[in-house]
């Protein structure tokens, strides 16, 4: 079974889990996951996020340089993973509000843009 969760709507549930998969996703099509999910008529999302990041850095800086080979990779809108950010929620153009808990923070880490997994009641 193929499910776009950008353009179709889940099935009402208690959690959503959305592991590993935002940060892939150009902004907006993140935006119109996270839509998609609001109308999905679920309890609660719980998803992963960078909270010591700042989304302002991909907006400037959304060209990476791979060191390695000297590719460049871009975003690339209306496609899935096609690239990667340290997404973090709370800023910009998401504006979520702090989640009710947090997985896997120690509150002041942030070495290698510190990953963690983050709950949230839906709606958002």
């Amino acid at each position: 079974m193929q499910f776009d969760m950008s353009i179709q709507t889940l099935w009402p549930a208690d959690l959503v889990i959305l592991r590993d998969i935002l940060f892939h996703f150009d902004p907006q099509r993140g935006l119109d996951v996270l839509k998609m999910i609001n109308k999905s008529g679920a309890k609660y999302l719980l998803t992963t996020f960078f909270p010591n990041e700042h989304n302002a850095d991909y907006f400037t800086d959304h060209v990476k340089q791979t060191s390695a080979v000297g590719i460049v990779k871009k975003f690339h809108p209306g496609k899935a993973f096609s690239s990667f950010y340290r997404i973090n929620l709370m800023e910009e153009p998401f504006n979520l509000p702090p989640p009710l808990m947090v997985i896997g923070h120690d509150g002041n880490s942030n070495e290698n843009g510190h990953r963690v997994v983050g709950l949230w009641r839906l709606p958002l």
